[in-house]
């Protein structure tokens, strides 16, 4: 009985350690933006918080290519990563703030900006398409 109450006391503990504010959520998406399909989320992990954009795009002939930024909640990239897949091309890479040049985080940051002002722009179009004609 004592095994079962400190385990399930365990659980719940962890439970709370991985959930907290979400600071970010006008920003959470999962939708398409043009051709791709877009994610950005939080994830709680031992009370540290990550936020997660995912961007996925599929084309013809079997290619694809995904990748994920990361960033420890301050909305700067510390990990990019992704692979490609078609056209004769099977490549996958992984960056991480401090282990490459400035250059390559400073890219992965324009396009990590680039598409939260994209999650920005096609939210408030569908809230004001939803609001409908009235208020324009």
């Amino acid at each position: 009985m004592k095994g079962t109450l400190a385990t399930l006391l365990s659980i719940a503990l962890l439970f709370w350690s991985c959930h907290g504010k979400e600071t970010n959520q006008k920003y959470h998406f999962k939708g398409k933006i043009g051709d791709e399909n877009v994610k950005f989320s939080e994830y709680y992990f031992l009370g540290k918080k990550t936020n997660h954009l995912i961007k996925n795009i599929w084309l013809k002939d079997s290619y694809s290519r995904h990748v994920n930024y990361m960033d420890d909640d301050d909305l700067k990239v510390d990990f990019v990563m992704g692979f490609e897949c078609g056209r004769g091309k099977d490549t996958t890479f992984a960056y991480r703030s401090g282990e490459v040049d400035d250059r390559v985080m400073q890219e992965a940051q324009r396009q990590f900006d680039s598409y939260l002002e994209k999650i920005h722009e096609t939210k408030t179009a569908e809230a004001l398409e939803n609001l409908g004609d009235e208020i324009r």
